[in-house]
């Protein structure tokens, strides 16, 4: 789920990307050791680095949160982990391959009927396919030889491999004030860093968050503070809007044999048995 430290997170990873363009190991847009942290800073800390000529860039949520769409919204498929098994039909017979990963399913439809079987950590291909077969012969003749299944006068056969995905949805949408504050001894840092962070944060619509939803970046507004000078303490502010979900997520399996029940009747009160087709 996206929350507001992972929002945080995201932000100080863009900024330290901003302040070191080439990479944490060249030197930053300043020339100094640039270090980019969530919440608000401490005061003996934050002395100590600028005596030691750091700059500071602090990342802070401000209270003016608001809440757009505070209702759940449907599910919405975020990730498929990719089949390491295969299921190949060729004429009246299936072929397996890949190599055995679980969770893991295999499903055939042949005709009317469908058969599931789910792989075992235990299993090798040609366990799997006489497994299937197995079960094929409960309904009508089938055959196995290694990693080949045979149906004879199969008249519609389809193989499937299911894995296992991960679903999302958003329980409410907010818009969250986020102040990001440089911090420095020397007001040209100030200058010069705040400048890189604002242009680089400017140049961004939205950007990727924690759980693999987007949020919208807006600037609101800066500010620039040199009333600490006499003490050498120089700083400016950012205001930067982010608007973001908050989400769930779970873990299900991918639809093998997706099934659809249909009934007849003059009626609705008077309708038919069902039928299940399996497509």
């Amino acid at each position: 789920m996206a929350d507001l430290a992972e929002v945080e997170q995201a932000l100080v990873k863009l900024i330290s990307q901003a302040a070191y363009p080439n990479g944490v190991d060249q030197p930053s847009v300043a020339g100094c050791d640039i270090a980019v942290f969530q919440g608000w800073p401490k005061f003996e800390a934050l002395s100590a680095a600028l005596d030691a000529g750091h700059v500071q860039i602090s990342v802070f949520p401000r209270p003016d949160e608001r809440v757009t769409v505070p209702v759940s919204s449907t599910w919405q498929t975020l990730s498929i982990q990719p089949p390491t098994l295969t299921a190949t039909v060729e004429g009246e017979r299936v072929r397996l391959g890949g190599t055995v990963q679980v969770p893991q399913s295999v499903a055939l439809i042949v005709d009317e009927d469908d058969f599931v079987y789910a792989v075992q950590d235990a299993d090798a291909v040609q366990d799997i396919a006489a497994a299937l077969a197995k079960r094929i012969q409960a309904k009508r003749p089938a055959s196995c030889a290694g990693a080949v299944i045979s149906i004879p006068n199969a008249r519609r056969l389809i193989a499937r491999v299911g894995t296992m995905g991960a679903c999302i949805r958003a329980l409410r949408r907010q818009h969250t004030t986020f102040q990001i504050t440089v911090w420095s001894k020397h007001h040209d840092q100030r200058d010069c860093v705040a400048a890189q962070i604002d242009t680089a944060l400017a140049a961004l619509c939205r950007f990727r968050l924690p759980d693999g939803t987007t949020g919208l970046l807006r600037y609101h507004r800066s500010v620039q503070s040199d009333e600490w000078q006499k003490q050498r303490l120089y700083r400016r502010d950012l205001f930067y809007e982010v608007a973001y979900a908050t989400t769930q997520t779970q873990e299900t399996a991918t639809i093998t044999v997706p099934q659809l029940k249909v009934s007849g009747g003059p009626a609705l009160d008077r309708q038919g048995p069902v039928t299940v087709i399996n497509r």
